[in-house]
């Protein structure tokens, strides 16, 4: 019998041998399992990283170890196949915006023998994806605009805005701020049109540069009804925006325009009288006035005094609503007033005159000429009118508990710029029809945050006190986001002065454009077919202004724009540069004329194709592409978990 035994275990033995593979028997022999090499670790979404490496040898299990970086090791799992997903969970937890590492530890059950392993393991970044965007409130403030505000969303750098008429199917991006605002106001233009008395709909998504993820949207959206047109085209009411008395016989009025105006005509009366008696009346285009007293409409000093500004069209012969009660102003104290006689003292007898020799003519004086300021000089004298502007602006703003604004030469540069421009034209549009954001990214300054202006003030101190009086300047003046300062000053051909202050959160941030001729050159670049361009942030560029570039068999077609996480616009006419972005040429084949660059055709308005981020972006089918967009999602690798059946394991430390 024992004979019998011994030889039944010797075939099994023989058949082990001949039929095991090799590695399976060498494990089988207890051998030392080898180093696990070729890990590799990819994030799901925001809350699973799935590990996968090659097979080692002698290698009967292996254990999954994880840290966050600069931690220790921590046992994840003991699995039999070459792949682990790790999920989020309160023993085990990846946090958002967090890094950690993998490593994996090969095991010969039956040696009892650990392999080496990799101590510098896989480092992946769990991404942190926005939140869900609550909007608060979606209101029509006329036909012509509609305001939109929300809650702050978790990890967002950015919100997107969008709006359709309601019962479309398609969300249409009306635009990006940025994550430190939560509201919006969407004015209608060509592009994005607002139709009176029509019903539209409104949603907002949270959006994180920095991990290319976006949060998830309301789909329904919020909706708002915008009011019809009012028939007849009546003004609206004049809402002012400061009223000030400089002296004891001058006062400026200055006030925000309103639709369907035509003309404004300014009243004023004493406190306590009854009837409005009209000053002056001035075109749609000039918003500001001053009040020099004369004869017909005096000012005296130390006397309060009512204004208001009434809307007329006269196309419809209608006149817009006003202030009844006016806004109050009272001058100042005459400083030229009389003193008060002083008694006179009593004479003294004098000795009796005695005959003067006569007096002999002497030549009249030739009058000194007033020297004509050199324009350095004039130069000089407006930065040290800037400066005490500046000096008291931070007083108003440590006042408030906002920090000091620091003085920046570009963006001086540029409000000294405005300040003449403002005897052209006295509006927040320079002569040429452009915003005034423009004269600042001219001077080379990033970031424009707001503008200030103010006609006729003869000292800093006036013009500060009474930009402060008005909520709208004082609000650009206290703004936390803004960082620096410039203050332009300008003393006009017939004595005005003229007033601003430009702001920016940023001004020596730069974004890189790339102008790319995608296979073609660029003539006057000597033949390069691409060059970089550093560009102020939030400056806008646009298309035509760039020369087009040639390519031998090819027609130029259009420019796209391309951004950094790599999705391409279906057109570029304008580039907002609130990032790094690449001008791409397309091409034509000059005989076939067939397009030889085309851009992403399965994208989202959004900018998200339709298999990224399946897990935290509700990627719904109503979205396509209406207009360059300037984020993506990037596509994740999403995997099972691997079988992990009971292993025996001796315990072992991980240093």
């Amino acid at each position: 019998m024992k004979k019998t035994r011994k030889y039944l275990l010797c075939l099994l033995t023989l058949a082990l041998m001949l039929f095991l593979p090799a590695t399976a028997a060498q494990a089988a022999s207890g051998q030392q399992p080898g180093y696990v090499s070729s890990i590799t670790a990819k994030v799901s979404g925001s809350n699973k990283v799935t590990v996968t490496w090659k097979k080692a040898k002698n290698a009967t299990s292996y254990r999954v170890y994880y840290k966050q970086a600069g931690g220790k090791w921590k046992t994840l799992a003991n699995v039999n196949g070459t792949k682990y997903t790790h999920t989020s969970s309160r023993k085990y937890p990846l946090t958002e915006g967090k890094k950690y590492v993998y490593t994996v530890k090969a095991y010969n059950r039956y040696g009892r023998k650990w392999g080496s392993y990799d101590r510098n393991g896989k480092t992946v970044t769990i991404p942190a994806i926005p939140g869900k965007v609550n909007v608060t409130k979606v209101k029509a403030n006329s036909y012509q605009e509609v305001q939109v505000n929300w809650s702050k969303a978790k990890n967002a750098t950015s919100y997107h805005v969008y709006y359709k008429e309601a019962g479309a199917r398609n969300w249409r991006k009306i635009d990006s701020v940025s994550g430190r605002y939560t509201s919006f106001k969407h004015r209608s233009s060509k592009s994005f049109p607002l139709k009176p008395g029509k019903k539209y709909v409104y949603t907002v998504k949270a959006y994180n540069g920095n991990f290319k993820k976006w949060g998830s949207y309301n789909t329904k959206g919020w909706s708002v009804s915008v009011p019809k047109k009012p028939e007849g085209k009546v003004p609206g009411t004049v809402k002012l925006c400061y009223v000030s008395a400089t002296t004891d016989s001058e006062v400026i009025i200055d006030w925000e325009g309103v639709e369907n105006a035509t003309s404004y005509c300014i009243y004023y009366k004493e406190s306590g009288a009854k009837n409005w008696v009209k000053i002056a009346t001035v075109g749609s285009n000039t918003q500001f006035y001053i009040h020099e007293s004369s004869s017909a409409y005096p000012l005296k000093a130390s006397c309060k005094y009512l204004y208001t500004i009434r809307a007329y069209n006269s196309a419809s012969k209608k006149w817009g609503g006003y202030n009844t009660k006016g806004w109050s102003v009272t001058t100042p104290e005459d400083p030229d007033a009389t003193p008060m006689p002083q008694p006179t003292k009593k004479p003294q007898p004098t000795e009796a005159p005695k005959p003067s020799p006569k007096p002999t003519s002497t030549p009249k004086p030739t009058p000194t000429a007033t020297p004509t300021p050199s324009p350095e000089e004039i130069a000089a004298n407006a930065e040290k009118i800037a400066k005490e502007v500046i000096r008291l602006t931070n007083i108003e703003r440590r006042k408030n508990g906002k920090a000091d604004l620091k003085y920046h030469a570009k963006l001086q540069q540029a409000a000294m710029t405005r300040a003449k421009e403002l005897e052209i034209k006295c509006s927040h549009e320079r002569p040429d029809g452009r915003d005034s954001s423009t004269a600042i990214y001219e001077a080379g300054v990033g970031n424009s945050s707001g503008e200030n202006i103010g006609v006729g003030f003869t000292k800093p101190e006036a013009v500060v006190k009474a930009w402060m009086d008005s909520p709208g300047h004082a609000s650009a003046i206290l703004d936390s986001d803004s960082t620096h300062i410039g203050v332009g000053y300008y003393k006009g051909k017939n004595g005005t002065n003229y007033w601003v202050q430009d702001f920016s959160s940023g001004p020596d941030e730069k974004c890189t454009l790339t102008v790319d001729a995608n296979g073609g050159t660029f003539p006057s670049k000597g033949g390069v077919e691409k060059f970089e361009m550093a560009v102020p942030k939030g400056m806008t560029l646009y298309a035509d202004d760039f020369e087009k570039p040639v390519k031998a068999g090819c027609v130029f077609e259009k420019w796209t724009t391309v951004f950094s996480f790599g999705w391409e616009s279906n057109n570029a006419t304008e580039i907002h540069m609130s990032e790094s972005k690449t001008l791409k040429a397309n091409w034509k084949d000059a005989a076939s004329s067939s397009k030889v660059s085309s851009t992403n055709e399965d994208i989202f308005s959004d900018g998200v194709s339709n298999d990224s981020n399946a897990e935290n972006t509700n990627t719904d089918s109503s979205f396509e592409v209406i207009e360059s967009v300037d984020e993506n999602s990037k596509e994740l690798d999403i995997s099972e978990d691997t079988d992990e059946s009971e292993v025996e394991f001796v315990e072992d430390n991980l240093q």
